[in-house]
């Protein structure tokens, strides 16, 4: 039970560091952008977001505009689709066909896929005045949100350390029980067994008619107790 318990937490640990590591990651990559998007320089924008695609890590990387349509992917033909509210990539932010929701704690903006093999989490992108005074004048300075990052990571290494973690406790509960009950066959043969099956052996010795029999060095506990008043 206990070995169970540790596992359930460690695997609960493992997937909140997977969760903050990945929101990490997707703030690494819009600090990253930051120059890029006040220059309005798309081409590199681009060429980073399919530079991140190259990592075995990222599954799949997107800036998405605020009207939902694919602005830079590590996907370049997906740039320029249109997206739905009820696609996952906007569901986070968006609560039956509300505005876009700001400043989304980060357990609800992450998901899991593919039976807990890939990890969904999106971030926002906020309008600041660097980026309502840039030189594209892109976004007016009263619009708060102006898009969303939307990454999806691979959790294949941290599932391999969670099952490499769950089989040595596995393992290690296995060797502690087997030992127990190894010493356990011991203890119980030496001090029960073995005295009940002397006594026993006189008890029959002195049914045949030996009125000699005698249990020897009678032990302390209630065997021997048990040995002396036989005697």
């Amino acid at each position: 039970t206990s070995s169970y318990f540790h596992i359930t937490k460690v695997q609960k640990i493992f997937a909140e560091t997977s969760v903050q590591d990945a929101d990490a990651l997707a703030d690494l990559i819009l600090r990253n952008s930051y120059h890029l998007m006040l220059e309005n320089n798309r081409q590199n924008l681009q060429l980073m977001m399919e530079e991140v695609g190259e990592s075995k890590r990222i599954e799949r990387a997107r800036i998405l505009g605020r009207e939902g349509v694919v602005s830079f992917s590590t996907d370049a033909d997906e740039v320029g689709s249109l997206l739905m509210k009820q696609d996952d990539s906007c569901a986070f932010c968006h609560i039956s066909e509300s505005e876009a929701l700001v400043n989304v704690p980060v357990q609800e903006r992450t998901r899991t896929l593919s039976g807990y093999q890939y990890l969904n989490v999106t971030r926002g992108i906020y309008n600041e005045p660097s980026c309502s005074t840039a030189a594209c004048h892109a976004h007016p300075p009263e619009q708060e949100k102006i898009g969303v990052l939307d990454m999806v990571v691979s959790l294949d290494q941290m599932a391999y350390l969670t099952h490499v973690h769950s089989n040595d406790v596995i393992m290690s509960t296995l060797v502690m029980l087997i030992m127990l009950s190894v010493g356990h066959y011991l203890v119980t043969r030496r001090y029960i067994c073995k005295p009940i099956e002397r006594l026993l052996l006189k008890t029959q010795t002195l049914a045949q008619g030996d009125l000699s029999a005698r249990v020897a060095n009678p032990s302390s506990d209630e065997i021997g107790e048990l040995g002396r008043s036989f005697n």
